[in-house]
């Protein structure tokens, strides 16, 4: 499974692409549900109604709270059983993984619809793409969105068998409850 990352910089002021610091693989031995990524180019880019924002040629666009956002993810030069899934997003205001809040799981679901909405394929799996309002953090006006993408097959480890994924059971990791067995009472804890 190859696995590809890449970088947005949101800022309510202004938006940039990030380039991506560092790539990394991990290199299987082969076997018959391998993949192919000798030639598959996989690009990450940002919508704010049917303009790119924070491309090269569109240079840095204001983004203001609340302007719709679409997130949009293609493969190309993919196998005809290959498709790309994305998974693993996490938003911050910063380069720092300490502050990273998860906002797509590993199962390609969204934890919270309002921070990251459902991801949508097309029907040859080449594109998906996910719309929210645009939102900042409390203490900064940038957003940094950092999602992996993988190139799949049905009927590879660690992919789904078929999309879009099955999310009606998503744990959210932004909420717990914790009960104290000698309390009636039910703490809720919100980590975001």
């Amino acid at each position: 499974m190859t696995k590809r990352a890449s970088h947005l910089l949101l800022s309510s002021l202004v938006l940039a692409i990030v380039v991506p610091l560092s790539r990394g693989v991990v290199v299987n031995d082969l076997d018959e549900n391998s993949v192919h990524d000798t030639s598959v180019q996989c690009s990450y880019r940002l919508f704010r109604g049917e303009k790119e924002v924070g491309s090269a040629e569109a240079g840095a666009l204001q983004v203001h709270l609340g302007d719709r956002l679409e997130h949009r993810w293609e493969c190309v030069n993919l196998a005809p059983l290959e498709f790309l899934f994305v998974h693993d997003c996490v938003a911050s205001p910063k380069f720092d993984q300490e502050r990273d809040r998860v906002i797509l799981d590993s199962r390609g679901c969204p934890v919270d619809d309002f921070i990251m909405g459902k991801v949508r394929y097309s029907a040859d799996g080449r594109v998906a793409s996910s719309e929210h309002s645009a939102y900042r953090f409390t203490d900064d006006p940038n957003v940094l969105f950092k999602c992996s993408i993988s190139v799949c097959r049905s009927d590879a480890a660690g992919c789904p068998s078929s999309l879009p994924v099955n999310c009606s059971k998503t744990y959210n990791p932004r909420f717990s409850k914790t009960v104290d067995r000698n309390s009636s009472d039910i703490v809720l804890s919100v980590h975001f």
